[in-house]
């Protein structure tokens, strides 16, 4: 099946993992990575993946033909980094297109391609093995603005049972995912002349 860029952004991955079918003869067949898709919104869609490791040059080389870092394992994309990142295909499990943009999908590179560049043949980083598929990522940066109200850090709200969570509320404050608790309008009293 050729999918474009535009229908690819359009659906993303069901609940289930499917590991085998009965087929009409009443065999069953098993298989290894299949998956459904949907165009459904789940919850498991707009979790926010949990990020815990920093980025260092070492640990996250840049491609030679992309400018992009490559990340082995989707638990491993690195919290401080918001450039483009090659992630395995697992990352369609995980995918928040509130926290995540996909920029291109190797080897398509749909965004190249529509460009009229001529597409790479294979991500590559020189002196190791070429990685395997990947989707190239970018995390989705929150403005951080000066406002005159406390934000606090979402997993602290997270832990009260009647707390809301409100994503148009949430900024970046000191690396961590806040809400802003209370909405304050500043007014100031003017006489008039009588």
């Amino acid at each position: 099946m050729d999918v474009t860029k535009g229908e690819y952004m359009k659906m993303w991955l069901g609940y289930n993992l499917v590991k085998e079918f009965i087929q009409p003869d009443k065999t069953v067949k098993k298989f290894g990575n299949i998956c459904w898709f949907t165009n459904l919104n789940t919850k498991k869609r707009n979790e926010t993946l949990i990020l815990y490791k920093t980025y260092n040059p070492t640990d996250y080389p840049t491609y030679d033909n992309y400018d992009a870092i490559n990340v082995d394992k989707v638990k491993d994309i690195p919290m401080d980094y918001f450039g483009v990142m090659g992630v395995p295909i697992t990352f369609m499990d995980k995918y928040n297109p509130e926290q995540f943009e996909i920029i291109d999908i190797n080897p398509h590179f749909f965004n190249i391609v529509e460009q009229g560049l001529p597409k790479p043949k294979q991500l590559k980083i020189i002196g190791q093995k070429d990685p395997y598929a990947r989707i190239l990522i970018k995390r989705i940066q929150f403005e951080i603005v000066d406002c005159c109200e406390p934000c606090i850090d979402l997993n602290i709200l997270k832990q009260n049972p009647k707390f809301k969570e409100y994503k148009s509320r949430q900024l970046i404050h000191e690396g961590k995912v806040c809400q802003k608790t209370y909405h304050r309008i500043l007014i100031k009293r003017t006489e008039k002349e009588v």
